[in-house]
């Protein structure tokens, strides 16, 4: 419902307000007092009509008029620019700008008017004039009885359409029959149909073992291809042994050495004890005694014989040790090379680590 209306600068209306009531209001007043101008302002605000300038007054200044309803007010201003303002009763103000020829629907949604709400002062009675078929026309818009015919046509027309397609299916159902009956001996065939896909089941698994087939020769050829790559690395895998044998070896020397070191050290001591026996006895050596130390200085004797030979072997042993750690550090830096870390090992299948 519109409780009020302000209008400032607007035709021969510098500045008016009015207040309406529920029900029907009427304006009235002497000629050319500004009835219609009030009717045009709302008009203005409501559908955006009359547009121009025609509507603005004379003596200048900005054009509004403001239009009040239970829930919200439309402020509409005209000046340089075209500016709608919607200011909800419980809300934040609106405002809509450049609007054109159109109202906004936000605007429109306000008021709900529309054109049989308000009338000019020559209008005739709304439908007192109007001829039954326009009355008529008038009731079947409000009650949507235009729509109900519509949706009576569009029934018949669907039924008509249903029938049609009917009995075009019929039709096409009994021309299928008769080529249906071209094919009766079709079904003799279904026994074979059913070993034909039994043939193609057994098919398809052979091709699936033929693909598995086809992988396991690809993996095989990348193997040998690695292999091949591979092939010097692999060959100093008889050096490797050799030089872990000489290790043994040397281990094993380098013990008999310990053990002879230990018996030449008991010889020098013996021999220590020979020169302080002849100081001593000298002249009062016995023979047993004699006997007994040229027996020990024999076993001296061979003991120094047996440690300077494997000393001798050490030493060869070493020589031949650094020649081989030399031919496994240039191995293991071929290796290095080959086979970086993260890269799998091809006879272990580890992932090489440094």
């Amino acid at each position: 419902m519109l409780k009020s209306l302000h209008i400032t600068n607007f035709q021969s209306h510098g500045k008016t307000e009015l207040s309406f009531h529920e029900g029907t209001n009427v304006i009235i007043g002497q000629s050319d007092c500004g009835k219609t101008a009030v009717i045009r302002a709302l008009r203005w605000i409501i559908w955006g009509r009359p547009t121009g300038d025609s509507i603005r007054s004379t003596w200048g200044g900005q054009t509004s008029v403001d239009l009040a309803t239970e829930g919200a007010t439309v402020i509409r201003t005209k000046d340089k620019t075209d500016t709608y303002v919607l200011a909800p009763a419980n809300g934040k103000d609106v405002t809509f700008k450049a609007i054109g020829t159109s109202v906004p629907a936000e605007i429109s949604s306000v008021f709900n008017i529309n054109e049989i709400n308000l009338q000019y002062q020559l209008d005739s009675p709304f439908l007192l004039s109007s001829t039954p078929g326009e009355v008529a026309s008038h009731f079947n818009r409000v009650a949507h009885l235009e729509k109900i015919d519509q949706g009576t046509s569009n029934v018949n027309s669907a039924i008509r359409a249903l029938e049609q397609d009917i009995k075009y299916k019929t039709a096409e159902i009994e021309q299928q029959e008769e080529q249906l009956k071209q094919f009766e001996h079709l079904e003799r065939f279904e026994a074979e149909v059913e070993v034909l896909e039994q043939i193609e089941q057994q098919l398809r698994g052979m091709k699936s073992l033929l693909d598995t087939l086809q992988l396991l020769y690809y993996d095989y050829c990348e193997c040998s291809k690695q292999i091949d790559e591979y092939s010097d690395l692999l060959s100093g895998e008889k050096l490797v042994n050799n030089l872990l044998d000489l290790y043994k070896q040397k281990v094993q020397k380098v013990e008999e050495y310990e053990g002879l070191r230990s018996l030449l050290d008991n010889y020098f001591l013996i021999s220590d004890d020979i020169e302080v026996a002849q100081e001593q006895v000298k002249d009062e050596i016995t023979v047993n005694a004699l006997l007994n130390l040229t027996g020990k200085l024999k076993m001296a004797n061979e003991g120094q014989k047996a440690l300077r030979k494997l000393l001798l072997d050490v030493n060869y042993n070493d020589i031949l040790l650094n020649k081989k750690v030399a031919e496994i550090a240039s191995l293991e830096a071929k290796w290095k090379e080959a086979m970086p870390a993260g890269s799998v090992c091809p006879t272990c299948n580890q992932i090489i680590k440094r």
